[in-house]
């Protein structure tokens, strides 16, 4: 009770030189935070420094500053003793605490998924069926941007106790185009057309050839024909099916392709169904 008897008999911003004194200390705090921030940036961004890159740690360090800016003004400017407030806090300690039990939940994740670089920004996860790459993490949750373009907001919480995937680039960026050839084709020739017919038809839209080179592997053989799969690997600005798209319509017209009539169809589903 004494918090707020100090309060309201406290003599208040009523002279120019407790305004001035404010206004310094907000103008002095803000370039503080403007250069803390540029200097925390210019650290992560080193090539010679290996740091979790993350908002977090940014966030926390406005935290304490203003923290910190508050409890400058407060006897000079308001009157009040910083020791009364801190009292005042621990009387609605136990109150506070309870109320953001779900807020530290997920403040104390964040750091260990941060401090322990479990995840950064820029990594593949796997995370409850959820994919995509890491962009962001702050005291409440962590950003993953899918294929789609979508963010999906994942609470640090939930991720400290959740099983967690990282996924390389090769795997991460991996899609499949099943093909059936007719079995009469020289696989050899046909590997190598639908090989250059993929990059004519989507270049732009798979990785380096190099390092993630289209690949055109078979996985069985039956009446039906030869089984294959075009295996790319897809920029991660790019979904699947945009890659995919340009490939099939260059490819469903090839000679070498074959296609089921009506009464093939009806038996291989049947046998799919008998084997089921």
């Amino acid at each position: 009770m004494q918090f707020f008897e100090n309060l309201s008999s406290a003599n208040l911003i009523n002279t120019p030189e407790k305004i001035i004194f404010l206004v310094v200390i907000i103008i002095a705090i803000i370039i503080v935070q403007r250069i803390l921030e540029n200097a925390i940036r210019h650290i992560w961004t080193s090539d010679q420094v290996d740091l979790p890159s993350a908002s977090i740690f940014i966030n926390l360090m406005r935290i304490v500053l203003w923290t910190l800016g508050i409890a400058i003004v407060l006897k000079p400017v308001f009157g009040i003793d910083p020791n009364t407030v801190l009292a005042a806090l621990g009387i609605g300690g136990l109150a506070i605490s309870l109320g953001m039990q779900p807020t530290l939940s997920n403040l104390i994740g964040g750091l260990q998924l941060t401090t322990t670089q479990t995840i950064k920004p820029g990594d593949f996860v796997t995370i409850n069926g959820i994919t995509g790459v890491v962009t962001d993490i702050n005291w409440r949750n962590t950003t993953v941007r899918g294929r789609l373009g979508d963010h999906i907001l994942i609470p640090n919480s939930v991720l400290s106790t959740s099983a967690l995937q990282k996924l390389p680039l090769s795997l991460e960026s991996f899609a499949a185009i099943p093909l059936t050839l007719k079995p009469e084709v020289r696989l050899e020739d046909v590997k190598a057309e639908i090989i250059e017919t993929s990059y004519q038809a989507a270049s732009k839209y798979l990785l380096d050839k190099k390092e993630f080179p289209v690949s055109v592997m078979l996985t069985g053989i039956d009446r039906y024909g030869v089984h294959a799969e075009v295996w790319i690997n897809v920029k991660p600005q790019y979904s699947f099916s945009t890659a995919k798209d340009p490939i099939i319509s260059a490819l469903k017209d090839k000679p070498f392709l074959h296609y089921l009539d009506e009464e093939a169809i009806s038996l291989k589903q049947s046998q799919q169904q008998q084997s089921q």
